[in-house]
């Protein structure tokens, strides 16, 4: 029972983190200056307007690729023990991206923005987001027992908490893959033929 409190204050943590930077991102938006907008707005414009290129193949081994070494350096954090920080700041910056992509399309395209930002930014994300907050919490969380178990000399129980979290590794590489799979075959068809309806 009282590990399970801990768990929900940590996920409540980080939680927390994620929305902190979710506003960070849209209040960064709003500090752009012109020029800045129309740059970055330039170059959205090109990459929804211009065919993917590459195979799908690559595209998912591309998209594969990124989420594996974000969720095995948060693995790989908890178990350092000292890696704490470095699982916040990824969260944080998780938050800032996702605030900043949305924000943006909104600035430049107003609703039709919002419209197009549910197209390329929620789909994934709305799995994505909460493997990234279970798999932390479980960094965090491994972290915290290791240290006490160490500190009162229980070595031999360590295994157990070690266990598990392999498992929750393997669950959130799981997600991934299919995450990878629906990027690379369908995410990108889907927000370039949203974009050139609303354009």
């Amino acid at each position: 029972m009282q590990e399970l409190m801990q768990v929900k204050l940590l996920l409540l943590f980080l939680s927390g983190i994620l929305l902190a930077g979710i506003v960070s991102g849209a209040v960064i938006v709003t500090s752009l200056s012109q020029d800045q907008v129309h740059y970055i707005s330039q170059h959205v414009h090109s990459f929804f307007t211009e065919p993917a290129t590459g195979s799908t193949i690559d595209l998912f081994k591309s998209s594969l690729s990124y989420y594996a070494k974000v969720i095995l350096i948060i693995w790989l954090c908890g178990i350092s023990i000292l890696g704490a920080p470095i699982i916040i700041l990824i969260i944080f910056l998780k938050g800032l991206t996702l605030g900043f992509s949305i924000g943006f399309f909104v600035l430049d395209q107003g609703v039709q923005g919002f419209a197009l930002a549910l197209a390329a930014v929620f789909p994934q994300n709305v799995f994505v987001v909460p493997v990234l907050l279970i798999l932390s919490t479980g960094a965090l969380f491994f972290t915290i027992r290791v240290c006490r178990h160490l500190l009162n000399k229980g070595y031999s129980t360590i295994h157990v908490y070690f266990r598990s979290y392999w498992m929750l590794f393997a669950g959130a590489c799981v997600v991934c893959i299919v995450i990878s799979i629906y990027e690379s075959t369908l995410s990108t068809y889907l927000v370039q033929a949203i974009f050139n309806q609303l354009s």
